[in-house]
């Protein structure tokens, strides 16, 4: 993925994702999941594929065609001050995840200035709804589909995270969010953020494993185009304006 060469050395890529096109052995358990279950718009339903609207973000998943189980880690952004009402909503739909064997659902990432839940949906994907505090995105009324707002985490497993965020901060012109370390960094913004982790780390309070399974994100962005491959994790990044 090529960029803009006109842009500042200092001035940050903004990334958004239209699309994330994942695999998986239990496409139709997915359709009735989320298009059932959580009551998402699925768009498109083929015998080897589902998309599913998730506001600004389309989740695409396509049947895999060995005998692997894929499983990946996303994030929703819901508006900041509906965290309450969303544990409310999910509920009756689905069981979310437990801190560390206690009651409590809520987590909280200080250094993020955010809280999140997860829900682990049929295919073992590990889903979640961030609420981000740093965002101004308040909105009215009792958590329902529309405050799904966008996918704004993807995971990106590698060998080597140090190596695969230069990879991604000069293929896609963006910088790394916070910090980063030797098996685990967020590189992008609040609303888009590539989740790099290190082969056979244990995802977020979960006891699965991290793994490299094949992923494309889609996404919207202002100075980018072409594709960006990485290909130690079976992931690639394509600018929408591209397509």
């Amino acid at each position: 993925m090529a960029v803009d060469k006109t842009q500042s050395p200092h001035e940050s890529e903004i990334v958004r994702f239209a699309r994330l096109r994942l695999r998986t052995d239990r496409l139709s358990d997915l359709h009735d999941f989320y298009g059932n279950t959580l009551s998402l718009p699925v768009t498109r339903s083929a015998t080897d594929r589902i998309e599913v609207t998730c506001g600004q973000t389309v989740l695409e998943f396509i049947q895999a065609e060995d005998s692997t189980q894929p499983y990946y880690h996303f994030a929703f952004n819901i508006p900041q001050n509906k965290l309450e009402k969303a544990i409310a909503w999910m509920n009756p739909r689905c069981p979310l995840v437990k801190r560390n064997g206690s009651d409590e659902v809520v987590f909280h990432f200080e250094n993020w200035n955010a809280h999140a839940i997860y829900f682990i949906d049929p295919a073992g994907n590990i889903g979640e709804f961030i609420a981000r505090h740093t965002l101004k995105n308040d909105a009215p009324g009792d958590f329902a589909v529309p405050d799904i707002l966008c996918a704004s985490e993807i995971g990106v497993v590698t060998p080597d995270v140090r190596a695969t965020v230069a990879e991604i901060e000069k293929g896609v012109g963006i910088e790394t969010y916070k910090s980063a370390g030797n098996d685990f960094a967020a590189v992008g913004d609040e609303q888009g953020l590539f989740i790099v982790v290190k082969t056979g780390r244990a995802w977020f309070n979960s006891d699965r494993k991290a793994e490299v399974f094949p992923a494309e994100a889609v996404v919207r962005a202002t100075q980018v185009q072409n594709e960006l491959r990485i290909d130690a994790s079976n992931f690639a990044v394509t600018s929408a304006t591209s397509l």
